[in-house]
């Protein structure tokens, strides 16, 4: 008999999407399903195509909770999860019909605590934005702490995301995403790997990743985006206690995420922000302590070279890219 999974699907003002991202649900040739949707504070139609997907299927449960944000959102599923594994939906995604299956299949045949697949990203009408062709490649079981530990900090099969991955409920016996902040996943995925005895990454691209312009990972800078530099501040503090060998990648992400900040900064026409000084004081901080590890990463050489700069000035590379920009 198939095992209870729990999907829980996050909804906040997505009525554009979330019909597309429900039905994929709906179509998975897995059918053992606890379909938790926390509705969180929609303003729009949302819980109304919610409660007439309800309607349709006896498998969802439907919480209803004030406007929280997304930490919050995929805590309240996980509190009332029934299976023994768990897998979250962003509900502006969606994803194959094998999606359950395949990550199930993989966790269970490895005797593994996470499954991952890739993505597939998408545009707002649900276009392939790569081309490329899909690799191919067998699955990879990774096993031992350090060792999980290493391939997750250094490199791109798994990724940082709480969705696109099939877990044991029990890892989320103490962990929960931080409420209030963003790049949440930032805060939680590397717990999660470290509660992992193995994990095994398959290469199918079953999850459907909609790259939508308003999005807060794709917008310009705002003061949330420092949650990422906190995020991998405490990472690394984690990594320094626990996998002190692994120390200098896990600062090496302190640096990634300062870039991303100082590169929205750099595309950003007008900031209006009172104590921008002293956060340019911050990040010129980060540099001058982290950037030997950066450039021991296997980040690429623009990456590199724009950590430089900003290592001897912040401001001038913040200017510097503007010049670029402007051709």
């Amino acid at each position: 008999m198939e095992e209870l999974i729990s999907i829980v699907i996050p909804v906040y003002n997505v009525e554009l999407y979330l019909s597309e991202c429900l039905s994929s649900v709906k179509e998975q040739t897995y059918t053992n399903l606890d379909i938790i949707i926390v509705n969180d504070g929609s303003t729009d139609n949302s819980l109304e195509i919610c409660q007439e997907f309800k309607k349709q299927d006896s498998r969802v449960t439907i919480v209803s909770q004030k406007n929280a944000g997304l930490s919050a959102a995929r805590n309240a599923g996980i509190e009332i999860a029934k299976g023994r594994y768990i897998t979250f939906l962003d509900s502006d995604d969606f994803i194959s019909s094998d999606y359950i299956a395949y990550l199930y299949t993989m966790l269970t045949e490895t005797d593994s605590d996470i499954a991952v697949c890739q993505r597939e990203e998408v545009d707002e009408n649900s276009q392939k934005i790569d081309q490329k062709t899909r690799r191919s490649a067998p699955m990879k079981v990774i096993s031992g702490g350090e060792n999980l530990m290493k391939t997750f900090l250094s490199e791109n099969d798994i990724d940082t995301v709480a969705w696109g991955k099939l877990y044991a409920t029990t890892l989320f016996s103490d962990v929960r995403y931080p409420v209030g902040k963003f790049h949440e996943d930032v805060y939680t995925t590397y717990q999660l790997i470290a509660k992992s005895k193995k994990l095994v990454v398959g290469f199918e691209r079953n999850y459907f990743y909609r790259n939508r312009q308003q999005s807060i990972s794709r917008s310009l800078f705002s003061l949330k985006h420092l949650d990422a530099i906190e995020a991998a501040k405490e990472r690394a503090e984690f990594i320094s206690k626990n996998y002190p060998s692994l120390l200098s990648i896990a600062n090496a992400s302190i640096i990634y995420a300062t870039n991303m900040c100082v590169l929205r900064i750099a595309e950003s026409s007008q900031l209006v922000i009172s104590n921008v000084d002293d956060m340019l004081h911050d990040f010129q901080c980060n540099y001058r302590t982290y950037e030997k590890d950066f450039l021991r990463s296997n980040s690429s050489l623009q990456a590199k070279a724009f950590s430089l700069i900003a290592f001897c000035n912040v401001k001038l590379a913040i200017k510097l890219w503007n010049m670029i920009k402007k051709g």
